[in-house]
């Protein structure tokens, strides 16, 4: 292997690993906004929870009132039947007194719903307030976990950066100069490495057939660019 190969080689695992390192950093503040998302849905989910419960007792205080009201008739037409010598007239008086009773009746079945829909919706929320704790408590430690992570990968940084300060000593200038345009190009592949070996006559990065000129360039130790994805070819012997 070429001298120059080897040495670009060092760089470019260099380059590798700052690559993952600055794609795991900057991904943090994705995930803390994605882990944040996460606390608030199940909070609102809960709130949600909460306002059917306030729905159902207001819904249980109109009927509460619709039956007091109710039972007021009933009384008032109690009374005045109690007062009434005609019999076709006290006739009509059971008949409202009937009609009471029964709406009366119909109302207090609608609250007994309403009571046992109201004991299902509590129930609902103190489920989502469980959900919601241990939503808070495992995002809270995905985020500590998450800067965690930011610090160390900052820390690796400097290091390898510190490194590649060293690794592109001693790499010819031609060959630097084609590596960092290849590598800061658009046609990056997505492991990062521009500089692959030729395998059975195929680019190792497209795994694409690549013509004899080429290899014979690579083996001589001279610049072999794929025809097919631009990224510099190296001979192993």
């Amino acid at each position: 292997m070429h001298d120059w190969v080897e040495k670009l080689l060092i760089l470019q695992d260099n380059d590798v690993r700052i690559r993952k390192l600055q794609a795991q950093l900057d991904s943090v503040p994705a995930d803390k906004k994605a882990t944040l998302k996460a606390i608030q849905d199940a909070e609102l989910i809960c709130a949600d929870a909460k306002a059917k419960v306030k729905d159902v007792q207001k819904a249980i205080k109109n009927l509460e009132l619709e039956v007091e009201s109710a039972n007021q008739k009933l009384q008032n037409f109690q009374a005045k039947s109690s007062m009434i010598k005609d019999n076709s007239e006290y006739r009509a008086a059971m008949t409202q007194i009937d009609g009471a009773k029964a709406t009366i009746a119909q109302l207090e079945e609608k609250e007994l719903v309403l009571m046992e829909e109201l004991e299902q919706a509590k129930a609902g929320v103190a489920v989502k307030q469980k959900e919601v704790a241990a939503s808070q408590q495992r995002g809270h430690e995905m985020l500590a976990d998450l800067d965690v992570r930011a610090a160390n990968c900052a820390k690796q940084l400097e290091v390898f950066k510190a490194k590649r300060a060293k690794a592109v000593e001693g790499v010819p200038s031609q060959y630097l100069r084609l590596y960092d345009r290849l590598r800061n190009g658009k046609r990056v592949p997505a492991d990062g490495r521009v500089l692959v070996p030729v395998h059975n006559k195929m680019c190792g990065a497209c795994h694409m057939g690549v013509t004899a000129q080429i290899i014979n360039d690579a083996r001589k130790g001279q610049s072999a660019i794929c025809q097919n994805c631009g990224v510099i070819l190296y001979y192993e012997d």
